[in-house]
């Protein structure tokens, strides 16, 4: 069975009877015709934590602190 609008071909020979094929092939087309014409849900972005904020801030002060130490460093060198 060809879908022409979608260009889906589904091909069934499940059975020995060409139209219990031809039932089975329609229903596996509307199965798919309905889940490409589904819509996808919009993901909820979550929130982080309060602390792992905490801790990612922390490391942006001690990465800081070290470039403004080897800033001094090279000044005073």
């Amino acid at each position: 069975m060809h879908h022409l609008p979608s260009g889906i071909i589904i091909r069934v020979d499940r059975r020995t009877s060409q139209a219990q094929n031809k039932k089975l092939a329609f229903e596996l087309l509307i199965k798919k015709l309905k889940k490409l014409h589904q819509r996808k849900k919009k993901r909820i972005l979550t929130t982080l934590p309060r602390r792992a904020k905490e801790k990612r801030l922390q490391r942006k002060k001690l990465h800081s602190l070290k470039k403004r130490l080897r800033s001094k460093l090279i000044m005073t060198v």
